[in-house]
């Protein structure tokens, strides 16, 4: 069923990054065919999430993510009086109650994987540290292809939330929003450190001397050259 597949896409969309992250492009005679697996898997799932969300309508998930949630902060409540660490585990009063939540959590995991994908794709924050002190963070065409695609991701995933919850505030919709509400704060850094990156070689490209200086950036996330200065629209959307 949808679900089923959903969840499969999922996890392959992070095994196809993670794979990505260990091949050299042009030493691994296998790069472009998992590059183009990605890029039509993301555009396949930009597709599905405009239309259906990211729960692709899964009433029973949604259901299930929004107990586990409610577990959690309940847990927490009472964990926090008594000034101790506070676990799922503790939320639960005994076995039987372990192992709903234990396959509640199992449930929404897949969904979850979406957006630890869309973090391996952005760049972490040592990337702008490494650029402001002269080292080159190179981005290629294939880069700046994922982070414009898990861009538009991220964004068909929010609109879809916001929709939802305009007009029929669904079960679903609030269970997505709590999931991405449980990365949001990742993904915005990741945004963030790109957009920076790019500012940072516009200024590179306007030194004196330095004509090309910003190679790294060359190709802008909309794949149009980085003169043009409309790369930023995809990023400045996810935000």
């Amino acid at each position: 069923n949808n679900s089923s597949t959903n969840s499969s896409n999922c996890r392959r969309l992070l095994n196809l990054i993670r794979s990505l992250e260990k091949k050299e492009k042009d030493h691994d005679e296998t790069y472009e065919g998992v590059m183009q697996d990605t890029v039509e898997l993301l555009n396949h799932l930009i597709a599905l999430y405009s239309c259906h969300g990211l729960l692709v309508g899964n009433a029973q998930k949604a259901e299930n993510i929004l107990a586990t949630q409610s577990q959690t902060m309940d847990g927490g409540r009472r964990g926090n009086k008594k000034g101790n660490k506070v676990n799922i585990s503790k939320a639960a009063s005994n076995d039987h109650d372990l192992s709903i939540v234990a396959r509640q959590q199992e449930s929404s995991e897949d969904e979850s994987l979406i957006f630890t994908a869309v973090l391996r794709v952005l760049p972490p924050t040592a990337n702008l540290e490494s650029s402001k002190e002269g080292n080159n963070s190179k981005l290629d065409n294939d880069q700046a292809l994922l982070i414009s695609l898990v861009s538009e991701l991220c964004v068909a995933i929010t609109q879809r939330i916001i929709q939802e919850m305009d007009t029929t505030e669904s079960t679903c919709a609030v269970a997505e929003y709590e999931l991405l509400a449980q990365f949001g704060k990742q993904i915005l850094a990741g945004l963030v450190t790109t957009m920076q990156l790019v500012a940072l070689d516009i200024v590179a490209r306007n030194l004196p001397g330095k004509l090309g200086a910003g190679y790294s950036m060359e190709c802008c996330l909309t794949l149009v050259r980085l003169c043009d200065l409309v790369h930023i629209q995809t990023l400045n959307s996810a935000m």
